[in-house]
């Protein structure tokens, strides 16, 4: 007789095959994982409420210039690349106090890798099962700071509809005045 397999044990089956071909275990559902993201300032009502309690700002996730990326290693001969087109959220972001929070959803069902094969694979109820699970959550309120660089965001991701924490390193972390928007 088949056995049914809790989601738990599916997520935990998954990890150990992805660790097993030396996925990154920092970030251990996906490897060398990178949120790429221009924000922009949010104008919600909530926003400037909490903007006003201690300071900082809240910024909306840009969708023309966020981005999340995956690289895969592929048995040690190659690298498969892909990314999610559909990102949403909003940052909170205080460098002076060294405090932030991020609440992103990545659109599962987003996923482009530039191969259909490949795609069809990971889009299947053998890997993200976007049909079942068309999200994944991103929830942090601690970011580890350099000065007034962010360098780490700890928080929790939700992905197949279980909970882990998750340790985000911030490589390239800059803000800048855009001379498109004439605003930072």
């Amino acid at each position: 007789s088949r056995r049914i397999i809790s989601l738990e044990e599916k997520v935990s089956k998954a990890i150990r095959l992805m660790e097993t071909f030396g996925w990154n275990k920092s970030f251990s559902i996906f490897c060398a994982i990178y949120i790429k993201c221009c924000c922009k300032p949010s104008s919600g009502v909530e926003a400037l409420a909490n903007t006003s309690k201690v300071g900082g700002s809240v910024y909306s996730l840009d969708q023309s210039h966020t981005f999340v990326t995956f690289e895969i290693g592929h048995f040690g001969t190659s690298t498969n690349r892909g990314r999610f087109d559909r990102t949403s959220g909003e940052v909170y972001l205080n460098p002076s106090l060294k405090i932030g929070s991020i609440n992103a959803t990545i659109d599962a069902t987003s996923i482009n890798t530039g191969w259909p094969k490949f795609l069809n694979h990971l889009r299947s109820h053998e890997l993200l099962n976007v049909e079942k699970f068309s999200t994944i959550d991103f929830k942090s309120n601690k970011f580890d700071f350099s000065g007034e660089k962010v360098t780490a965001i700890q928080g929790d991701l939700t992905f197949l509809g279980v909970t882990q924490p998750v340790t985000l390193t911030a490589k390239n972390y800059n803000c800048f005045l855009s001379p498109m928007l004439k605003k930072e």
